[in-house]
């Protein structure tokens, strides 16, 4: 058992094995226009942070567009003291998810040749669109950013493990991840130019997913065109269910049992392992101090992986069985939700999930 455990817990460094940041750029020679598209419900909080933080950069842009998604709150009139262009969904189509329709409609109304969509809880560094357009020139066709999370409330600190499984299972950041294929991409931050959105279909194509990252990701791959992700480091960050406990549910209960059905079936046994580890540490700790130093081991594991992602601490990776309890139990919620209400909530609307049909 004590072998099998151990085995378990280095599981856990070859699937995150590569760290991926965005590498700064200080220099571009921009030659395109740029359009930054910001989908936004309900985003009073947030939406004035992302905006100034795009004044703010080292490089000019062309057009910021907000989209409007039918917000109850000051999103509209906060996004309009910024002098960017602000546009109002009246309605939302029937099959289409409300992100998809925004993201759509704020691509119809842009002129830009690159496209650059991101999450209005995000906050950018002073050079994180060039550092962006930078990896795009250099990559291509779809880029994503998984923003470095900013975890400043305590029920905040519990979508550590959510976001440390996330990594693994994209397989674009195991120990061979440079040799394959990601499962899908970063709905917080993408950029791709608009010849390739168009050529993938871009929102319009997958505009009844629930998981729009994943789905996008694989039009892209789809079109033959390369999806290549990364975190976001010290330029790009978000908080993320910022609100209540409440909303950090729903969120991560709107993502995860339909994106785990869709990843790839060896990653999941890998990471099921992983979990099935820490699991077992806990359970067996009273019977030897060698399951006590296994516990000190997987706590500093969890300190190392979650750095990566977010500022979740050393005291809360001591507390790992916390976060494991509150993952296993979000995913099991997730997974009646999805698989046999077939409905999800998020921001105030169902969303039909299909089930598994």
């Amino acid at each position: 058992m004590n072998v099998v455990i151990l085995l378990e817990w280095f599981l856990g460094f070859l699937l995150f094995w590569r760290k991926n940041e965005i590498p700064e750029s200080y220099d571009f020679d921009k030659d395109k226009k740029i359009s930054i598209i910001i989908p936004a419900r309900n985003e009073e909080k947030n939406i004035g942070n992302l905006l100034g933080s795009l004044k703010d950069q080292s490089i000019q842009i062309d057009e910021i567009i907000v989209v409007d998604d039918q917000s109850t709150d000051r999103t509209f009139s906060i996004a309009r003291t910024f002098g960017v262009d602000v546009i109002q969904v009246e309605d939302l189509p029937d099959g289409w998810t409300g992100k998809s329709n925004a993201c759509w409609r704020g691509y119809k109304h842009s002129t830009g040749d690159i496209l650059i969509f991101l999450d209005a809880d995000v906050t950018l560094s002073k050079n994180a669109i060039k550092s962006l357009l930078k990896v795009h020139q250099k990559y291509g066709g779809l880029i994503s950013i998984q923003p470095w999370h900013n975890a400043v409330r305590v029920h905040e600190k519990l979508s550590a493990t959510f976001n440390i499984i996330v990594m693994m299972s994209m397989k674009e950041f195991s120990i061979i991840g440079s040799k394959l294929k990601p499962i899908g991409a970063f709905g917080p931050c993408l950029v791709c130019s608009r010849k390739d959105y168009e050529t993938s279909g871009g929102h319009e194509k997958i505009k009844n997913s629930v998981v729009d990252d994943v789905a996008i990701a694989k039009s892209f791959m789809k079109s033959a065109l390369p999806v290549h992700n990364f975190l976001g480091g010290k330029l790009i960050s978000f908080r993320m269910y910022p609100e209540n406990l409440k909303s950090l549910v729903e969120g991560w209960t709107k993502n995860f049992a339909t994106g785990a059905s869709r990843s790839n079936p060896l990653f999941f046994l890998m990471i099921f392992l992983w979990i099935n580890g820490s699991i077992s540490v806990i359970f067996y700790m009273y019977k030897s101090p060698f399951y006590l130093i296994l516990y000190v081991m997987y706590a500093i594991q969890f300190y190392l992986l979650s750095r990566r992602v977010g500022n979740f601490g050393l005291v809360s990776a001591f507390l790992f069985p916390v976060h494991i309890a509150f993952f296993v139990f979000v995913f099991f919620y997730s997974l009646i939700k999805t698989f046999i209400f077939r409905n999800v909530r998020w921001k105030g609307r169902k969303i039909k999930t299909g089930g598994i049909s």
